[in-house]
């Protein structure tokens, strides 16, 4: 049988940047998860601010059936804008005060 069947596994990577040509492309990341068998990416929203609210970037990794979560957010203002994208879900240092400004 499946070890863990039930739980929900998200990698925690940093994309591409096209500044410093770092990470893994959007696509790549995607076929990994996939080929993995994960339940979705968990993307650090330094890797590219503006792009991680792209609602490409979401549309595609929604139409992969994966979940799509944003580390690490500790910004009011960006998390309303990565829930207004639908993201899934953030990832935080100040979960607690997030919520509440939320």
């Amino acid at each position: 049988g499946e070890t863990l069947p039930t739980c929900r596994t998200h990698w925690l990577i940093d994309l591409k940047n096209t500044s410093d040509n770092r990470g893994i492309s959007l696509d790549k990341a995607i076929e990994t998860a996939q080929q993995n068998k994960l339940t979705g990416l968990d993307i650090g929203v330094n890797t590219d601010p503006d792009n991680i609210q792209n609602i490409t970037w979401v549309k595609k990794i929604k139409e992969a059936e994966l979940e799509l979560y944003a580390w690490t957010v500790n910004d009011a203002a960006l998390a309303k804008k990565l829930i207004t994208a639908e993201i899934d879900g953030i990832t935080s240092d100040r979960a607690q005060w997030l919520r509440e400004q939320l």
